[in-house]
């Protein structure tokens, strides 16, 4: 790279490689010269990485590839895709850190919620306490601070404290009022604690949206879903605040038998797609307990093949939390057994009679996000 001028680090690196360089170079050189190039953007996990007029074998192996015809075009996309994507991700980081810091704040609460309910579950010892002492109420007598009463169950001495100011019988009533109201506590506990965790689900898919793109309409469409679900504020505009008109724009890919794949980009689109996109034939799928886009597989009124069925789990794979990993658990299941909840958060659905397979997360061939 400090010897010849006019190439670049990465056009270096695959020379340095090469056991013929001089051959590699002037092969290089003579097509720069006579107009016989090959244009192509290297993408990594979506993002532009590198380009150049020739290919290089250290991209070709373990990047997506994007060929053009002319220098021009490819070198526009480039640049262009790689300013979108920086401000992308700053767009991203700004969201990312307030999603995260409310699932904090979930996740705290369901700290505590399970604390409480620990507490409100171990409540028994209340209602045996109240019955021993209604059956011995001529053994206990008022200002004592405990007594010791035979437990009828296992026949063991059993330590009863007391309320020297109360009576025997309001002692027993004491206990029964405070094992109703732990009773009471466990239903309403549980119930905060399922609501708590809708929202987390909920925080969760978002959270895998915003890590899984840099694209700045995505971000913004995210945005507007937060402000909806009041997890973002509104923003102040000059003329007032108007509301744009949600457009969905699925990710879309064609699989090997010609059958298409819409992919969520968001929650909002996620709900578009699944109950009003989709034909109730059309089959859907989504990684098994991760966040992830809704993806539907359109299959015309046919039974989609085996090969098409993996290929589209290996879609929604991707565009998962999974994404980076291996092995990955997606169900899928025809659309008409998919239902969305009254009140649910946007992305929010509940299925049946579905099935599981396990995939790697990947694009059909060729294809890159």
């Amino acid at each position: 790279l400090s010897k010849i001028g006019g190439i670049s680090p990465a056009f270096a690196d695959s020379l340095a490689e090469e056991e013929d360089k001089w051959a590699f170079f002037s092969q290089a050189s003579e097509k720069a010269q006579t107009g016989h190039v090959s244009p192509a953007i290297y993408y990594a996990e979506g993002e532009p990485k590198e380009f150049y007029i020739m290919p290089l074998e250290e991209f070709e192996q373990v990047c997506e590839k994007e060929s053009f015809e002319a220098i021009s075009p490819c070198l526009e996309a480039y640049f262009g895709r790689k300013e979108s994507s920086n401000q992308g991700r700053q767009k991203a980081s700004d969201l990312t850190k307030s999603v995260s810091a409310a699932l904090d704040k979930m996740y705290l609460k369901k700290k505590r919620l399970s604390e409480d309910l620990l507490k409100a579950e171990d409540s028994e010892d209340l209602r045996l306490f109240g019955e021993l002492l209604t059956a011995n109420l001529h053994l206990v007598k008022t200002g004592m601070k405990s007594v010791e009463l035979t437990n009828y169950y296992d026949g063991k001495s059993v330590t009863v404290p007391l309320d020297v100011k109360a009576s025997p019988s309001k002692n027993a009533q004491s206990y029964f009022k405070k094992y109703s109201k732990a009773k009471t506590a466990v239903k309403e506990k549980q119930i905060q604690i399922e609501e708590n965790q809708r929202e987390i689900d909920y925080l969760e898919s978002v959270l895998s949206y915003l890590e899984n793109t840099d694209d700045v309409e995505e971000i913004e469409n995210i945005r507007r879903e937060l402000v909806e679900t009041g997890y973002a504020k509104r923003r102040k505009q000059q003329g007032g605040y108007k509301e744009k008109s949600y457009k969905a724009k699925p990710h879309s890919h064609i699989l090997p038998g010609g059958k298409t794949v819409l992919v969520g980009r968001n929650n909002k689109e996620n709900d578009i797609l699944t109950l009003k996109t989709g034909a109730k034939t059309d089959y859907w799928f989504h990684t098994k307990d991760i966040p992830g886009s809704h993806v539907i597989l359109q299959t015309g009124g046919e039974h989609p093949s085996e090969e098409e069925i993996m290929v589209a789990a290996s879609i929604a794979a991707y565009y998962s939390k999974a994404r980076t990993s291996e092995n990955v658990a997606v169900d899928y299941v025809p659309l008409r057994y998919v239902k969305k909840p009254s009140g649910a958060k946007p992305g929010m659905v509940i299925f049946t009679n579905n099935r599981t397979v396990w995939v790697n997360p990947e694009l059909p061939a060729g294809e890159r996000p």
